[in-house]
């Protein structure tokens, strides 16, 4: 697959809906985004930081496999138990 075009730049985003089922994905951005919009934020950056880097360097890669994606699934899980973990405190 082409590097250099919109389906190149997006299978790993669709690829994730595939790995992860797609009510789990949405749950998961759900907590996401509870993440960043309820306290306390620190560590989301660090998160944010080791999420970047395999997601930027395997854009580029003209050979897409499914194990790129593998780097990106524990910070994902991690900052969706933040924003969930503020309604199990409750």
């Amino acid at each position: 697959m082409d590097p250099h075009t919109w389906a190149g730049w997006l299978f790993y985003m669709r690829l994730l809906k595939t790995q992860m089922g797609t009510a789990s994905l949405i749950f998961t951005l759900m907590g996401i985004g509870l993440a960043f919009l309820r306290p306390p934020r620190e560590g989301n950056g660090l998160l944010i930081i080791w999420i970047c880097p395999p997601t930027g360097s395997s854009r580029f890669l003209s050979i897409k496999i499914r194990e790129h994606t593998l780097a990106l699934l524990p910070p994902l899980a991690i900052l969706a138990a933040k924003g969930w973990g503020h309604f199990a405190a409750i």
